[in-house]
């Protein structure tokens, strides 16, 4: 009598770059990938590095529109149909936030196209993580730094905006630029941290950390299990 891990897997059919594999159901579109022999020489995901590395667009059977998903966990279907999401070079902004003074009113200065958009809704639309990316560009280019930046918190950086956007705005580096600049020079200074960073520079706990440094290696982890405890 054949136990459950000795019965075969169900397969399903899909396609990877035009090719038909068939695959074991219900793995991701990465694990389709790598189990069909495909090199991702850009990283996957934290694999590489970068959240959001393995964006795919795929389509399903009896629907013509491409969709838009991160492959370490868009699950693969019968009749699926997808490949990696097409990549272009990624700009490297030098703008030191130490020195940004007023981030909304240098915006232009660091990102000469954010005020570009033809409202093509094009980045809203491939944004795996279904952020209103257009309305956040607009609240960014308005200055209002603080809402623009919670819209875009669900961001992976995957690119597939950048990748979209016909002005070559890059709207996701734009975002991260007013997140960034909201939290370093907007955003009121966390009372809990400023306390917390004034008792440590005032040697509240050097004691504690002392006797920690002295501590043993046996002694160190029978106290973290306690703590654990």
């Amino acid at each position: 009598m054949k136990t459950p891990e000795d019965q075969e897997v169900p397969k399903v059919g899909v396609e990877i770059l035009g090719r038909t594999f068939q695959v074991p159901a219900g793995i991701t579109a990465v694990d389709a990938l790598w189990l069909t022999g495909h090199a991702l020489e850009r990283g996957v995901g934290c694999l590489g590095g970068v959240c959001g590395a393995c964006t795919m667009l795929y389509t399903t059977p009896g629907s013509p529109n491409f969709n838009v998903g991160l492959g370490c966990r868009t699950v693969i279907t019968e009749g699926m149909s997808f490949f990696p999401f097409p990549q272009r070079g990624r700009s490297r902004y030098r703008y030191d936030l130490s020195e940004v003074k007023d981030p909304a009113g240098e915006l232009l200065d660091h990102f000469d196209r954010a005020d570009k958009c033809r409202h093509c809704h094009g980045c809203t639309n491939v944004c795996p993580q279904k952020i209103q990316v257009e309305e956040a560009i607009e609240l960014a280019g308005k200055g209002e730094f603080e809402k623009a930046g919670e819209m875009f918190l669900p961001c992976v950086m995957c690119g597939a905006c950048l990748a979209e956007c016909p002005e070559e705005m890059e709207p996701n580096h734009i975002l991260l630029y007013a997140r960034r600049g909201f939290a370093a020079r907007l955003a009121p200074p966390p009372q809990e941290l400023e306390r917390m960073a004034r008792e440590i520079r005032e040697g509240r706990f050097a004691a504690a950390m002392e006797s920690l440094i002295a501590l043993s290696d046996e002694d160190l982890r029978a106290l973290c299990e306690e703590g654990r405890g």
